[in-house]
């Protein structure tokens, strides 16, 4: 009986860490800071607006990386008006921008958070 209830807690044990693997592999990636040097929004009636709902097109080092929200590619990473408008006054401002990530379908870097500084202050925030 004692053989039974060992067995039980090792199979939750076990149960509660594969549950957890997703959790922490799905962790957010920090992107290079740099400049926005680009902005797309795709509208509700666009072409392209299945695949994303939007990109950003950053200045990392001399390479352009482009990140993306919703869409297909991007599945629930959404930016409301606000946070959309926030990225738009960053280009305007010359802001940096520290991108953060997920990792979505065809390996689109999904935006999920950024943190806007001026150019003087990015090595301090990453």
């Amino acid at each position: 009986m004692e053989t039974s209830s060992f067995s039980k807690a090792i199979a939750a044990i076990v149960a509660a860490l594969v549950l957890a693997l997703p959790a922490a592999a799905s962790a957010d990636s920090t992107g290079i800071a740099g400049k926005i040097i680009g902005f797309q929004h795709f509208g509700t009636t666009s072409d392209d607006a299945g695949m994303v709902a939007g990109k950003i097109y950053v200045d990392e080092q001399g390479s352009t990386r482009v990140y993306a929200w919703g869409g297909s590619l991007c599945g629930s990473h959404q930016f409301d008006v606000d946070e959309r408008q926030l990225l738009a006054t960053a280009i305007s401002h010359r802001m940096s921008i520290v991108p953060r990530y997920k990792i979505g379908s065809g390996n689109t870097r999904c935006l999920v958070a950024f943190t806007l500084t001026r150019p003087a202050f990015v090595d301090r925030v990453q």
